[in-house]
C-alpha cells in the first residue's frame, strides 16, 4: 500500500528503537521522511537503511527543546521536500535520564527534560 505517497512526514527521535520504526514505515506507505534526531551517526544510518530499501529519506539534526533547531529542521524540511504534511513527536531524553526524582535534580536539567 502507499497511503502516504506525495506526503512529506517528520520523525523526531528516529535514529533508533520506536521513533526509527515509524519512519521505516511511513516511509513503506511511500512517504517523504526526515529522518530527525540528535545522534547523527545512528540517524544516518536509519535514513540509508530506508533508501536502501526503496523508500526516500533524509536525516536532519534537531535539538527539539531548542526552538531554532526545530525552526531550522522545518526550513530543511520544506527545503526538501516543498511541505510539512506530517509530524512525529516520538523525541524523548528518557535515555539520559537521570534515576533520581525531578524533584531532585538540578533545574537545568529539569529544563531540558521538560523542554524535549
Amino acid at each position: 500500500m502507499a497511503r502516504f505517497t506525495g506526503r512529506t512526514a517528520i520523525v523526531t527521535g528516529a535514529a533508533q528503537g520506536i521513533g526509527a520504526g515509524y519512519a521505516k514505515a511511513l516511509a513503506s506507505e511511500g512517504a517523504n521522511v526526515v529522518v530527525a534526531d540528535l545522534n547523527a551517526e545512528r540517524g544516518e544510518a536509519t535514513a540509508k537503511e530506508i533508501v536502501a530499501d526503496g523508500g526516500t529519506a533524509v536525516f536532519h539534526r534537531v535539538d527539539v527543546s531548542d526552538a531554532e533547531s526545530a525552526t531550522a529542521l522545518a526550513d530543511f524540511t520544506i527545503a526538501e521536500f516543498g511541505a510539512i504534511n506530517h509530524l512525529v513527536n516520538n523525541a524523548a531524553i528518557y535515555g539520559d535520564m537521570k534515576l533520581n526524582l525531578l524533584l531532585s535534580v538540578d533545574w537545568d536539567y529539569y529544563k531540558k527534560f521538560m523542554s524535549v
